[in-house]
Parts: structure tokens; C-alpha cells; sequence
């Protein structure tokens, strides 16, 4: 039978339409995820099944005129398979079918189905271990699809960073060693291996935050009333801005971005009210801004009337057996996913506190104690 492999024109050239179109329609749906299957069902309507045993069916494409497949029915009902959908997959399909006795006769065309394609479904993405990781831990990051001969990419702030080829239902990425510049928010998709490729939707995001370092920190200072003090405050990054908080006070009370590392916040004819625990932050200009810890407090102590210079200040070093938790600070209006938080709003990243924080007189035989050996902001 020659002509059930040649061409819709061949066929229609050379028989007659005499029997009833068939019916058609796509299952489980007509629109199929990338990488997907469907299966074009087409039945016919005698009154009894028995008479499609002699008869084969053929599927067509709009804009096709060759036969895609061609089956012999189960009963009276024919399938046709789809498999690993594509977007040449996507369009109009129709079917007809004919007899065994006579293959010059057959039915007229079905009524069209439209199969539409859409992108393969985004990955689900998971970070193990959840929440604020510490420095120099190890960081898995899981990417989960039904990917088949797939291959995975990975996503940090929109931009691609890694990628590799997806073994059956995903694949990993890992962070061997956290840096605090490994925090921010990833993602990843996935594409076929033909050409061109088809790519997935991109799979939501994660945040990964990693916590910072503690700072060695400052005990106390005293000044009199009147006079004046300068808080200053170092951390380990430049391009940062510094901002200035006394416990009990919800409000920065300064702010200042140094050209350096260092952020000085003067005190002028310091009162009663000035006294009390001083703390600082830090954050950079990124988008999401990332914050750090807070410093660890000074203690101002104001004593006696009159303009004095501070009669003494000193920076004591502190060894802490670990990091309190990290703090999360989150701006509003802004949309993401925090790991471990269960918060919709775009958690800002922590990382390290600043280094220290003093107090300084404007007397120069007291000032803070300089950078290098013996100094808080010198290397242990």
C-alpha cells in the first residue's frame, strides 16, 4: 500500500472522501510544557466498533503534507504519541482514516486541534544548610526539575555563574568555603541540548545570607559636660556608608560615607542626654544593600560641669567564643525570599560588623589607638 506513506496531496489526488470525518482531541491537554508528552486521540462514529478493525488512521500537521504517523485503531479509537514535545511540535493537527478493503476510499478530514507549547517549568531551587550561614561553611545548592537529558544553570544576581548537565531529576551546585561576597539571591533554568535550545522558566529565587565576623570592641569613655567627643567607627570595606545609633534609639543619629574605612561622628558640647551606649553599622551601595552586624558598644560617661577635654579613653580587646545570630534588617516595597525567614520582603545580606568602635577626645595625647600592633583594628 504505497500511498499511506506519501503525501496528504498524493492521497487526496488519487481518493475518494466518502466515509464520515472522525473526531479529534489532545490529552491530557493542548498545551504542553517543553519536554512534555501529549497524545492526539481520534475515534470514529459507526455504530459499531468492529468496523474500524479494518480500517488505519493517519495524523497530519498544518503545513505539513506528509503523513506523520499512521496506527491501526484499538476498537475504534486510534493514539497517537508525542513525545519529548519541542516547538516545532506546536500547531494544528487533524486525522483521517481508511479502509483496508479499499485504501482508494477514505474519510473526509477531521476538525482541527490546536496543541500550543509553553516553556519546560522552572526548577525548584533549596540551599542546604537553610538560613544564615557561617563563614567557611559548606554550601549546597539543589536544583530539581524533571530535566532528562537537560543541563542546569545557575543564576547569582541574574547573571550565570555555573552550569552543568542535569542527571535524571536535577543537580547540585556547591559552595565549598563561604565568603561573605557569596550572599545574594540565585536562581537557575534549565535547557534541551538540542538546537536551538529550549530554555525553561527560570525557577524562583533564594536568598543565601552569610553571616560576618565579630569585631574586637571598645569599653568606655567619660567626658565632661560641655565638651566634646567623636565616635569613630572602622569596618573591613570601603565605598560603604556608616550610620550611628545609641541604644534605646530606634533612629540612626548620624550617617557618613568616609572616602576610607573610618567614619568619624563628632559630639559637640556634650550634655547629660549624650551619655549612654553607642553602637555602628555599615552598609554597602549594592542592590539589595547589604548591612552589616552592628559594631559592639562604647559607653559614654559624662561627669562634671564646665568645658572639660575627655580625661581618658581606651580601647579594650575582647575575645568572644562565637557570633550572636545575624540581625536581618529588610526595607519594604521590595520582593524576594529569604532563606529560613518565611518573609515575602527582600531580606537585606549580613556580613561583618565593623571592625571597631571608639571614642576619641580632641585632646591628641588621648586619641584612639592607631591601626597596626596592639590595636584593635590591627590583625590578631
Amino acid at each position: 500500500m504505497p500511498l499511506i506513506r506519501g503525501s496528504l496531496h498524493q492521497w487526496g489526488s488519487q481518493s475518494q472522501a466518502l466515509y464520515p470525518k472522525p473526531s479529534i482531541l489532545l490529552s491530557p491537554s493542548g498545551v504542553v510544557p517543553l519536554g512534555g508528552a501529549v497524545t492526539v486521540q481520534c475515534w470514529g462514529w459507526h455504530w459499531h466498533w468492529h468496523w474500524y478493525q479494518n480500517m488505519r488512521f493517519l495524523l497530519y500537521k498544518d503545513g505539513n503534507p506528509n503523513m506523520l504517523q499512521d496506527v491501526e485503531p484499538r476498537w475504534d479509537l486510534a493514539d497517537f504519541l508525542i513525545r519529548n514535545v519541542s516547538w516545532r511540535d506546536a500547531g494544528s493537527y487533524g486525522c483521517y482514516y481508511y479502509s483496508h478493503w479499499n485504501p482508494l476510499i477514505w474519510s473526509h478530514p477531521s476538525d482541527p486541534v490546536e496543541l500550543v507549547v509553553l516553556p519546560a517549568p522552572g526548577p525548584s531551587i533549596s540551599v542546604r544548610p537553610s538560613g544564615v550561614i557561617a563563614l567557611g561553611q559548606v554550601v549546597t545548592i539543589r536544583c530539581q526539575c524533571r530535566c532528562g537529558a537537560r543541563r542546569l544553570f545557575l543564576y547569582k544576581g541574574g547573571m550565570e555563574i555555573q552550569e552543568l548537565d542535569a542527571a535524571g531529576d536535577g543537580g547540585e551546585f556547591t559552595i565549598p568555603s563561604a565568603r561573605w561576597e557569596d550572599g545574594g539571591a540565585y536562581s537557575c533554568r534549565s535547557h534541551s541540548r538540542s538546537e536551538p535550545p529550549d530554555w525553561s522558566y527560570p525557577s524562583d529565587t533564594v536568598w543565601i545570607i552569610v553571616a560576618g565576623e565579630r569585631p574586637s570592641s571598645a569599653s568606655r569613655g567619660d567626658v565632661a559636660l560641655g565638651g566634646a567627643v567623636t565616635v569613630q567607627c572602622r569596618g573591613r570595606h570601603q565605598n560603604v556608608r556608616f550610620l550611628l545609633y545609641k541604644d534605646g534609639n530606634p533612629n540612626a543619629l548620624q550617617n557618613t560615607e568616609p572616602a576610607g574605612n573610618v567614619a568619624e561622628f563628632p559630639i559637640h558640647s556634650v550634655s547629660q542626654r549624650h551619655a549612654g551606649s553607642y553602637s555602628c553599622y555599615y552598609y554597602s551601595h549594592w542592590n539589595p544593600p547589604v548591612w552589616s552586624h552592628p559594631s559592639d558598644p562604647v559607653e559614654l560617661v559624662v561627669a562634671g560641669e564646665g568645658p572639660a577635654q575627655l580625661s581618658r579613653s581606651w580601647i579594650q580587646r575582647e575575645k568572644h567564643p562565637g557570633d550572636s545570630p545575624c540581625r536581618f534588617l529588610y526595607r519594604p516595597h521590595h520582593w524576594g525570599r529569604a532563606v529560613g525567614t518565611g518573609r515575602t520582603d527582600r531580606a537585606e545580606v549580613c556580613v561583618s560588623r565593623p571592625v571597631s568602635s571608639c571614642l576619641q577626645s580632641p585632646n591628641p595625647t588621648s586619641p584612639c589607638a592607631p591601626a597596626g600592633e596592639g590595636s584593635p583594628w590591627g590583625e590578631s
